[in-house]
């Protein structure tokens, strides 16, 4: 996780520059799950500057991923392993974790998150966002109450909707 996914967004968004598509300084990212997790991680390195990312349930660390979600075995393999099949990993191997790439993140950050969701438990939000907190990165978190993986009450919905309308009206004016 984290390596070839990750470098098809940025050869995307590039590509769209390089032919005038997309204007290099009016770019926000984000996503919901996988997508969620691919724009936390990009805003943890620094191939390109974001305007703001939106992340929806996303995996901000495999390691505690493959430890609390509901397919422990699906997300370990994921990971690469479970760390307690190799409690002896170096760092390096978080690569694809972006909790453990924060200290330089510069981009304004909407974290969205079900709290009843056992695919990617809220923890790896919280996480995230006490970690934004440490770091004085500008950072917006909710966790809708009674949500799973997927945010279905309408009022949810639309307080969602309009928080995304918020920042990016914010960051791209």
């Amino acid at each position: 996780m984290g390596t070839s996914d990750y470098d098809d967004v940025i050869t995307l968004v590039k590509a769209g520059i390089s032919k005038g598509l997309i204007d290099k300084d009016r770019v926000v990212i984000g996503g919901w799950s996988q997508g969620g997790f691919l724009s936390y991680l990009s805003v943890t390195r620094s191939d390109f500057q974001f305007k703001a990312a939106i992340c929806g349930a996303g995996v901000t660390d495999w390691d505690l991923m493959s430890m609390t979600s509901d397919a422990p075995i699906f997300e370990a393999h994921l990971a690469g392993k479970a760390p307690w099949e190799d409690g002896s990993r170096k760092t390096q191997d978080r690569h694809g974790s972006p909790i453990w790439h924060m200290k330089d993140i510069k981009t304004p950050i909407l974290i969205l998150h079900g709290e009843k969701d056992v695919r990617v438990p809220a923890s790896q939000a919280i996480a995230f966002h006490r970690g934004c907190l440490h770091h004085d990165i500008p950072c917006e978190m909710v966790i809708y109450p009674r949500e799973g993986h997927s945010i279905k009450e309408r009022n949810h919905r639309i307080d969602m909707l309009n928080r995304v309308r918020r920042i990016v009206d914010i960051h791209l004016s």
